[in-house]
């Protein structure tokens, strides 16, 4: 009977069969030729801290934290966030008014786009724009515009608000209405 004589890696203390080529086992093939190295990476990294500039926590590859991996790998330069700043800017839907926290919408809006999507029900933040500019400019009120930015109800209303003399303005009625003051 004829035996294969198995070849174990090179790497000193490895006992895994070298499969792969140059006399590595798999893993240590894989370490060379992504990282030059065969060394173990937590051990590479062991007791340093990130090498980037104000950032104490501790090294994870290549001499960074996780969290400047992860932004190597996603943006390509450890130092820069994807973040854009909407400090200051407000809502670009509609009748809100509210801070703008994710692409350029309040998080109410940026939840509900995130469902429509989701559903189905539209494809893209154009069909977004335009399902929310039919609905009625009073918070939570779903009913399609009729005049004024507003439904048949909130319309109707918002004239018997004016005769009281309780508005002043359309604008007013619906920051009014949306805080439950009329």
């Amino acid at each position: 009977m004829c035996t294969v004589a198995t070849r174990i890696c090179i790497v000193e203390g490895c006992e895994d069969d070298a499969t792969a080529a140059r006399g590595y086992c798999p893993k240590h093939y894989q370490r060379l030729r992504l990282t030059g190295t065969t060394d173990d990476p937590v051990l590479i990294n062991k007791g340093k801290t990130c090498s980037i500039e104000d950032c104490e926590r501790p090294a994870y590859a290549k001499g960074i934290c996780a969290m400047h991996n992860q932004r190597r790998l996603k943006i390509g330069d450890p130092r820069k966030t994807n973040r854009i700043s909407y400090h200051g800017v407000q809502c670009f839907i509609p009748h809100c008014g509210l801070r703008a926290e994710a692409k350029g919408m309040c998080m109410k809006h940026y939840a509900n786009f995130n469902l429509h999507f989701s559903r189905g029900n539209i494809d893209s933040m154009e069909q977004y724009i335009q399902l929310k500019e039919r609905e009625c400019g009073v918070a939570r009120c779903k009913q399609d515009q009729v005049e004024n930015g507003i439904c048949q109800y909130h319309n109707q209303d918002f004239k018997r608000q004016l005769a009281k003399s309780k508005v002043k303005d359309i604008a007013e009625y619906i920051k009014k209405k949306g805080k439950g003051e009329v």
